[in-house]
């Protein structure tokens, strides 16, 4: 038999890998399916850091038993029995292998099998040699395995962190010399990427050893425990220094890196939500003006960038809604409703004019003609005059600085930032506390974390692996289904979905998808045996949508599998990529949170000057219970368009900037709301409880008991700021652990949600490498080693 190394299963002893020492390799002695067992005689290896390495005790169902044969000085012969008669001699002397006889009856099946090894690095005497490749643009060194006659028998990627600093490389001593831009080395040996050999200390085998003991006594490692001695490793070998600019983007709940060589993460600051608002489309009109409240029966809540009403109303339902004074000059509101009944005497009014519009409601789902505009200057409110039961009735608005008209009119979202807290007007103020999650992945969405698959109408669905579903319709019957959430997706934006998918019953004449939940497309797969597909969808409204696999033949039963499926971002269908993810979880320790007024933000850091993590803190906050000292101001503020005489508090001077969540108390006519929130005064020395009517003692006592049921959480700018050192060591560790992100290049998805599984406000700030710069300067895009010798 010719002698073939393969490199997969190594002679070791018991116990954790150990650096510095020599290893030695077998030849191959049996072989059952997939699975072997591999050794060379007299020749030292390096062991493979990558890949699987196949568990022994699979091929020990065909070992009968091991015997010690003889023993002569320091050498002890053992062999190994096979069921089927063969056997395999080897020796054991002074840590060094020999094999005594050849194997029967292999087969060929090694030569068959070569094309699919993989993650074996070594120096062959008889002429096997090692190319080294380093590629500075993507930052991956490639190893590959060649035998004599120079072809190509495995090949290896070690994947380096992201760096700018890197221009070129040369190979020396078994060493890769990775020269920067300012000058510098790094030294990278092989024994950095792959560990270090070790002499083989004495298995100690005993006469009839088991199977089980042998597996022990060689010491097989599986992969998982091949990846965690490889990561550390990767960590260490981490560039931080970079002669580059750094790009900041920002993710808020989820996002998507569009500017970060190969998708590459540096973590540098974690904050709560920076950006203000601002608006970009047509529609001026942000959700955050409206009041929620119910009264007289009707409830109304925010959902996204619209109302929701629900209830039967006893009376007529004011819902205030505001457009900030001097935000423009003129405003045209146009309201559309969806809804699924009828009523009458939707009204809109301009807070202290005589504009006002009506629009009478008949059910809808999609935007109609039937909408109505009125010209406004500040301020306003919608009321309603219904006698119905309203479920989810939907009430969207559309605000533009010039008038439209109605024949011509297309609603158009509203598109801007993120809401937050603002000094011109108040918005709730959303901190960020507790544990968040973050999640990176590749461009693919489709994992077995985000998804649900359920039966349904006689149909059930099965989730193998990241890729592959198994559709199962049990009961004969058209148009049976079943279903499969999908979860974490962003609302409003365009997906894609692809699959292969083989049918089993080439006499289903159709076999289609429809997507639920907010987004109406319906897709149909053609009747074909074996078939790629992939349609596109909005996800609309929702977070997650419904995949509704069906089989419209009523005759049959049917089956299908679907696999290489992929669920990415935008409108057109890529090629396929397995999903890759990493999951960072970060623990605000209870008392901790990120705040934000204005441009002034908490957040984390690290300084890179001692390395290490500090919380840098701008912001100050204060329940207010009632039980303080509040006071009738007498003097006027001009409030949301509106003449108002506040409710007063004294606030400490170091105070400069404040300002809480809006709020609303009590119940109100059409143009009296009683509604306000904390502000700030121009001398920081006082916070004021905005009204549009005329306090009085009375109505501060009131407006104090309510307080004490009601507390307000003021949030206030530090006069100065300060910076503690971080303490906790679950943050620290979870700080850490955000650095793993930069040793996975494949990272274009960023998702993040707190412990309610709720898109958080966490704002995560990434700094990646310039790009354009970094390919104007790299001189030398790849660099090839010389072989090893």
């Amino acid at each position: 038999m010719s002698e073939i190394i393969i490199g997969k299963v190594s002679l070791s002893p018991c116990g954790e890998f150990q650096f510095g020492t020599f290893y030695k390799r077998l030849s191959v002695i049996n072989y059952l399916g997939s699975y072997y067992v591999a050794a060379k005689d007299n020749q030292s290896v390096l062991p493979t850091v990558y890949g699987t390495w196949f568990p022994i005790s699979e091929v020990c169902n065909t070992i009968e038993n091991i015997v010690l044969v003889s023993t002569s000085g320091n050498t002890s012969t053992y062999r190994i029995n096979f069921t089927n008669g063969d056997y395999f001699d080897f020796e054991i002397e002074n840590n060094l292998v020999t094999k005594t006889s050849e194997i029967t009856n292999d087969s060929g099946f090694i030569t068959s099998q070569v094309d699919d090894l993989t993650n074996y690095i070594t120096k062959d005497l008889s002429g096997s040699s090692i190319e080294f490749t380093f590629n500075s643009s993507t930052y991956v060194i490639t190893v590959k395995l060649l035998n004599s006659e120079g072809n190509v028998i495995s090949t290896q990627t070690v994947s380096l962190p992201l760096s700018s600093t890197i221009v070129g490389a040369t190979y020396q001593n078994a060493t890769v010399i990775l020269s920067t831009r300012g000058g510098s080395t790094i030294n990278v040996s092989i024994n950095d990427i792959v560990p270090t050999s070790r002499k083989i200390a004495e298995l100690g085998l005993n006469q009839n050893i088991g199977a089980n003991d042998l597996a022990a006594a060689l010491g097989i490692y599986t992969s998982t425990q091949i990846d965690n001695i490889i990561d550390p490793m990767q960590e260490e070998l981490i560039l931080m220094e970079s002669n580059f600019d750094k790009m900041e983007a920002h993710i808020v709940g989820n996002g998507q890196l569009t500017d970060s060589l190969n998708g590459g993460t540096e973590s540098h600051s974690i904050s709560g939500n920076t950006t203000q608002e601002t608006t970009t489309g047509a529609n001026k009109f942000s959700i955050n003006w409206f009041q929620p409240r119910e009264t007289n029966g009707i409830t109304a809540t925010i959902v996204d960038d619209h109302i929701v009403l629900n209830g039967k109303a006893t009376g007529n339902v004011y819902i205030n809604f505001l457009i900030p004074e001097n935000t423009f000059a003129d405003a045209y509101v146009y309201m559309y409703i969806k809804s699924d009944a009828v009523f009458n005497n939707v009204h809109i009014n301009d807070t202290g004019s005589s504009g006002s519009g009506s629009l009478n409601i008949t059910p809808s789902t999609s935007w109609t003609k039937t909408v109505m505009n009125i010209h406004v200057s500040t301020g306003g409110y919608i009321f309603v005059a219904t006698d119905v039961q309203l479920t989810n009735c939907k009430v969207y608005f559309d605000v533009r600085e010039s008038n439209i008209d109605i024949t011509d009119f297309v609603y158009e979202p509203y598109t801007g930032g993120q809401p937050s807290p603002s000094p011109s007007y108040p918005q709730n103020i959303v901190d960020v506390t507790g544990t968040q999650t973050i999640y990176g992945s590749n461009k693919n969405l489709f994992n077995t974390e985000n998804i649900s698959p359920s039966t349904a109408q006689g149909v059930s669905i099965t989730a193998i692996n990241d890729n592959k579903l198994v559709v199962s319709n049990s009961i004969a019957g058209a148009y049976r289904y079943g279903n499969v959430t999908i979860n974490g997706l962003k609302k409003n934006t365009n997906y894609t979905f692809r699959a292969k998918y083989i049918n089993s019953n080439t006499s289903v004449t159709t076999l289609w998808v429809s997507v639920v939940n907010g987004a109406a497309t319906e897709t149909i797969f053609n009747n074909s045996y074996i078939s790629n597909q992939s349609f596109t969808f909005n996800s609309g409204d929702e977070t997650s949508i419904i995949i509704r696999p069906h089989c419209t033949v009523s005759s049959v039963t049917n089956s299908a599998t679907w696999y290489d499926i992929q669920l990415e971002e935008g409108s057109t269908a890529t090629s396929y990529e397995p999903h890759k993810g990493k999951t960072v979880t970060l623990t605000l320790p209870e008392g901790m949170e990120l705040c934000k007024i204005g441009n002034h933000v908490d957040y984390l850091y690290k300084n890179e000057t001692d390395d290490r993590w500090y919380i840098h803190k701008e912001i100050g906050k204060r329940v207010l219970n009632g039980s303080e000292d509040w006071y009738v101001d007498r003097e006027t503020y001009r409030f949301d368009g509106l003449n108002a005489k506040p409710f007063s508090l004294p606030f400490p001077v170091d105070a400069p900037l404040a300002i809480s969540s809006r709020f609303i108390w009590g119940n109100g006519s059409a143009t009296t709301f009683v509604y306000g929130s904390m502000w700030y005064v121009t001398n920081g020395t006082t916070f004021v409880v905005q009204k549009d009517e005329s306090p009085t003692a009375e109505t501060l006592e009131t407006f104090k008991t309510w307080l004490s049921s009601n507390n307000v959480t003021v949030c206030y700018l530090l006069a100065t700021q300060t910076d503690t050192k971080i303490t906790d060591t679950t943050l620290l560790e979870d700080l850490e652990l955000l650095k793993q992100l930069k040793t996975y290049k494949y990272i274009t998805n960023i998702n993040i949600t707190n412990n309610n599984g709720i898109a958080t406000i966490l704002d995560f700030i990434y700094w990646g490498s310039d790009t354009a710069a970094l390919q104007n300067r790299v001189t030398t895009l790849e660099s090839q080693v010389a072989l090893l010798e």
